[in-house]
């Protein structure tokens, strides 16, 4: 097993390095298409996220994240995932997850489809409207 596993984790195997040449050498018109998309979603994301009152995010220049600031809500990042999870079906990680300074937002990709983001913005939309009518009710 200690010969098998030295070329097995130090070397890239034949079928690996023609398939990264092709990658390389091939049409890269893909890219460009690929690259447009996931703009278009960036901004599909961000415009839907800073339409919503009691949220907000900057726009991202990489990855396919976007941070979405929930200060104004007065929930955890944490207890803010759980509910949105729980309430509308709705996944995002807890920005704490990535350290202290991430306690106020929470992480959404757009990795997914323009159908996709528009349907979870308005879940997310509509459970963030319920946080502000129950503190509005629990103020008033």
């Amino acid at each position: 097993m200690p010969a098998m596993q030295e070329p097995m984790l130090s070397c890239v195997n034949a079928p690996a390095q023609v398939a990264a040449t092709a990658a390389l050498d091939g049409d890269q018109s893909v890219i460009e298409t690929m690259r447009l998309s996931y703009l278009r979603r960036r901004d599909l994301m961000v415009d839907a996220v800073n339409g919503i009152d009691g949220v907000s995010c900057n726009t991202p220049d990489g990855a396919f994240y976007v941070f979405m600031n929930i200060e104004e809500t007065g929930l955890s990042s944490e207890d803010f995932a759980l509910r949105l999870l729980d309430e509308q079906r709705v996944a995002v990680a807890p920005g704490i997850s990535f350290g202290s300074l991430g306690e106020s937002y929470v992480r959404l990709s757009y990795a997914t489809s323009d159908a996709q983001i528009r349907e979870g913005m308005e879940r997310i939309g509509a459970f963030v409207a319920s946080l502000r009518a129950r503190s509005q009710l629990i103020a008033g």
